[in-house]
């Protein structure tokens, strides 16, 4: 079984320099799925499709859709596909309702994909009769849809703060580089300069 331990995430997954020798194939995970760390799953496509794989991979790291996951050597790698899935859907052409909707729901830190579909604004997150009571109780009209769940990243997440060798960054970075553990998001005052002049207002 192949076992993969490295990550290769966007945009360098899709880079020609950046990609291995070989991907021989594809795993479909659902957003509860792509947070697991060690798990097996069968491709789902590719020239292994079938095949089980095995992941051994870091604490924290939520895959994306589009990343590589590579086995030791960098030499194969599978690409993750967001899954179909059921999730809550909400659209409106209200942007002022949409943007109170998405106020609240990421008040209550849930993970919340955000996209524009026409003159709509549209906010997808996984099923949750509360929250989709809350919702309604906003306003908002709710609906079930089946698509892949590819929730928006924190403010503060940055690539940086996980390189491909799969390594979580568990120190402080070097002087003048921003890089945090994606296990949790730092405060607004790891990004201040200490040596910067005061703002003049």
């Amino acid at each position: 079984m192949l076992m993969l331990t490295r990550h290769l995430p966007l945009p360098e997954a899709s880079t020609p320099g950046g990609l291995p020798a070989s991907i021989v194939g594809e795993v479909r995970l659902d957003y509860d799925q792509r947070q697991k760390r060690r798990a097996r799953f069968a491709l789902s496509d590719g020239p292994k499709l079938g095949e089980m794989v095995g992941l051994d991979l870091p604490r924290g790291l939520t895959l994306r859709d589009g990343d590589l996951l590579l086995d030791e050597p960098g030499l194969q790698a599978v690409r993750v596909r967001a899954a179909i899935q059921q999730l809550l859907q909400v659209r409106s052409a209200d942007w002022l309702l949409i943007s109170r909707l998405a106020y609240h729901l990421g008040n209550r830190h849930v993970p919340l994909a955000v996209m524009a579909q026409g003159s709509e604004g549209v906010l997808r997150l996984q099923l949750d009769h509360v929250l989709e009571q809350m919702v309604q109780g906003l306003g908002g009209q709710t609906e079930v849809v089946n698509a892949s769940f590819d929730p928006e990243q924190g403010a503060y997440y940055a690539h940086g703060a996980q390189h491909s060798h799969g390594a979580p960054i568990e120190t402080e970075a070097a002087a003048g580089d921003v890089q945090f553990d994606r296990r949790h998001s730092p405060i607004i005052h790891d990004f201040l300069d200490p040596n910067a002049a005061p703002v003049k207002r």
